[in-house]
């Protein structure tokens, strides 16, 4: 996956901020990611919006490391 279709709003509407670097956008998602990932872990619960979100990062991950790298 390349950058800027990770960064593709359409493709990843529900994580994709508007405005954001292509690192701050990385760093937003792995923020989020591990918040959903906790919250599953507890057992807490999640609803619908964050199931959706949970659903492309999972996909965004897939990629993270390689384009972390890519921008250093």
């Amino acid at each position: 996956m390349t950058l800027a279709e990770y960064m593709d709003p359409v493709r990843f509407p529900r994580t994709t901020q508007h405005g954001l670097t292509a690192k701050e956008q990385l760093a937003i998602d792995a923020f989020h990611y591990d918040q959903i990932k906790d919250m599953i872990k507890d057992d807490e619960g999640i609803d619908k919006e964050e199931r959706e979100r949970w659903t492309e990062l999972e996909e965004k991950m897939r990629f993270h490391a390689d384009l972390e790298a890519e921008l250093a």
